[in-house]
């Protein structure tokens, strides 16, 4: 079998067989060299024949699984992958000091996610970080070093670190190839939000400079995998098998092979070598995204471009990987692949016969093809804002990061983008997004106000007030900018300008509570508390507060005598605040008041012994009735503080 005649050891396992019938090596052997032959019925009737005598073998289950997941059974085959560990001779020899996850909800506690596999393992189920995040896990990504600096794009992660021979202490960890499991995925359900990676803006923009003057098609060639996988043998062809594509005519081909398979490239200008310029999967993610299309056997560069949302033609021996399924051309971990397979184990020819046809056959619809592009870049963009609206960041980013590929340098694109990252509170990327946008659109108020409210977010006060100043500047009468400048400047303890930056609003819209309300605090800061605690009524007004939207039946009291009638005061904010404003309330029983003092529960005991106040209640939804009611935080202004 080390030799890839799988029909003669077929003959050799059969023969040992006849000897000793029931031996389950002998089985296992048979049943593998019957797969690589194309014949996954009989092999996979071994692996169960086995299983059949003994339930709890590792080898045969494993097996199995590779099978149920060929034949897109992926429930069934991730249960069964779960004894790769135990099948395979040190697939994972680390000892890990904590336990491993069960897939229960994190809250807070950091996990440990580690590739135990292959560079195109780690960058096809990367996919399920953001699963991950959403059940409250602080990610930790372990991969291998080349990865690092790509897989720090992906959303969620919370560090990215490359693998090492300890691996580091967390509250828990899994294997990433088990997320498949612990999700329960199935083909209806594989997690697909392409692109789920995102180039570098600035690597991309190198690129697009280098390749500017290729007008043709551009296509990146790679014919080789890592000679270190097992399934090399089946999966690679010579460059030699692929040499029709390069001659083409409209088409430019470049080389993406690295490893001694690079020496391979002809010195006849056929084909041009980039490699020289790719250190890591960053760099290369950055050229892929100056391609339109990259045909390749099934390497990592596969799950990298299908990862970008870019179009990738995938090579793919008679008996592939589990990952590619059988008799499809599609894949549904990557919308955007398309499959070439070989009738017959071995017949490369074939394959790249088909792929050269289809190639040509795609060239004269470039143009047409290219009006089309840009009518789905406009539908794209329109449903990439919906779901902004919608607040469904998880949305919109694909298909936003997938248009970017498409127009790199389109402030709008940018723009919105950086919202979609705002809303997912990835704040950073946002950061980022707002930058690049600017870089082509420098006089646009809405992305100077933007970043300065990231900023604003980040408490880089400074620079959110210049950057809210340029946006002021651009766009004077808003009352949105004023508004967070203020916010900015207040930060900064300069009360003076904040001041002026309310009564800007004001002079612009005089009914803006908001504008009162930061006055208020200015007011308040500076000890001018009679000013300051009557604009803090304002803060009732302010809808994005939402500090007492209850209905009262009965009137508010304006601070006039009270003559026995009953009085609700309303502890309306922090627990902090009711302890500190409760000594107004004895004023209001020296004005006649029956006080019935409405608070958190937990403060009734301390209360109900309070001078001045009649009867203690919890919270609740619908205020208890009373002859008049008033906000706690209301007494300063009645009282003229």
């Amino acid at each position: 079998m080390e030799k890839g005649d799988y029909p003669e050891a077929e003959l050799c396992f059969r023969r040992t067989q006849s000897l000793a019938p029931e031996s389950p090596e002998t089985i296992l052997n048979l049943g593998y060299a019957l797969d690589k032959q194309g014949r996954s019925g009989e092999a996979f009737a071994c692996y169960e024949s086995v299983l059949a005598l003994a339930a709890d073998n590792v080898k045969a289950r494993y097996n199995r699984s590779i099978h149920l997941l060929r034949a897109g059974n992926l429930a069934a085959g991730f249960a069964d992958y779960e004894t790769r560990f135990a099948a395979i001779k040190n697939a994972d020899s680390r000892i890990y000091a904590q336990p491993r996850w069960d897939g229960s909800s994190l809250n807070g506690r950091s996990i440990l996610i580690y590739c135990e596999q292959g560079l195109g393992d780690a960058i096809q189920f990367s996919r399920y970080i953001p699963l991950v995040t959403r059940l409250g896990g602080s990610v930790v990504l372990e991969v291998q070093q080349p990865l690092v600096s790509l897989l720090s794009t992906l959303s969620g992660v919370e560090r990215v670190i490359a693998k090492s021979g300890v691996p580091p202490v967390t509250d828990c960890h899994i294997p990433l190839l088990s997320l498949p499991h612990v999700f329960e995925t199935t083909l209806d359900t594989v997690p697909a939000p392409i692109p789920y990676l995102v180039p570098d803006p600035s690597k991309v923009a190198a690129w697009r400079q280098m390749l500017s003057e290729d007008k043709k098609f551009r296509v990146g060639l790679v014919w080789r995998g890592s000679e270190s996988n097992p399934m090399d043998r089946d999966r690679s062809c010579p460059l030699a098998e692929i040499a029709p594509l390069l001659a083409i005519s409209g088409v430019s081909c470049y080389s993406l092979q690295v490893g001694p398979a690079a020496d391979e490239v002809p010195r006849d200008g056929r084909l041009t070598d980039l490699t020289g310029h790719l250190h890591d999967f960053s760099d290369t993610a950055a050229l892929l995204a100056n391609l339109d299309l990259v045909i390749t056997v099934d390497t990592a560069v596969a799950h990298l471009v299908g990862a970008l949302g870019r179009p990738v033609w995938i090579l793919l021996a008679n008996t592939p990987d589990w990952r590619w399924m059988l008799g499809r051309n599609d894949s549904p971990w990557y919308p955007a692949a398309r499959l070439f397979r070989q009738p017959k184990p071995g017949d490369w020819q074939s394959v790249v016969s088909e792929i050269a046809q289809t190639l040509r056959q795609q060239l004269p619809q470039q143009e047409h093809e290219e009006a089309a592009l840009s009518e789905r870049q406009e539908a794209s963009f329109k449903k990439g804002l919906a779901s902004i609206e919608n607040d469904d960041p998880d949305s919109a980013l694909p298909e936003l990061n997938n248009l970017l590929l498409q127009l790199p340098d389109d402030p709008s694109v940018l723009f919105n983008l950086g919202r979609a990252y705002d809303s997912a509170g990835q704040l950073v990327k946002a950061e980022q997004a707002y930058r690049q946008a600017l870089l082509d659109s420098p006089d646009s108020p809405a992305i100077w106000f933007a970043l300065g409210e990231i900023r604003l977010k980040q408490k880089a006060y400074p620079e959110a007030e210049f950057c809210l100043r340029k946006a002021h500047g651009l766009k004077p009468e808003s009352v949105e900018i004023l508004l967070n400048l203020g916010s900015a400047l207040s930060a900064q303890q300069k009360n003076a300008a904040a001041f002026d930056t309310c009564q800007k609003i004001l002079a612009i819209k005089p009914d803006c509570v908001e504008a009162v309300y930061n006055m208020a605090f200015i007011q308040l800061r500076n000890g001018d508390y009679r000013n300051g605690f009557a604009n803090f009524e304002a803060r009732l007004a302010v809808g994005k507060f939402n500090i007492d939207p209850r209905r009262y039946r009965q009137p508010r009291w304006d601070g006039s005598p009270l003559n026995g009638r009953s009085i609700l005061i309303y502890g309306e904010q922090g627990m902090g605040d009711v302890i500190q404003f409760a000594r107004y309330i004895p004023l209001v029983a020296e004005r006649g008041g029956t006080v019935v003092f409405e608070v958190d529960p937990p403060l009734i005991p301390l209360f109900e012994s309070f001078p001045g106040v009649d009867r203690v209640v919890p919270c609740s939804q619908i205020p208890p009735l009373t002859d008049v009611y008033i906000q706690l935080l209301s007494l300063p202004h009645i009282f003229g503080t």
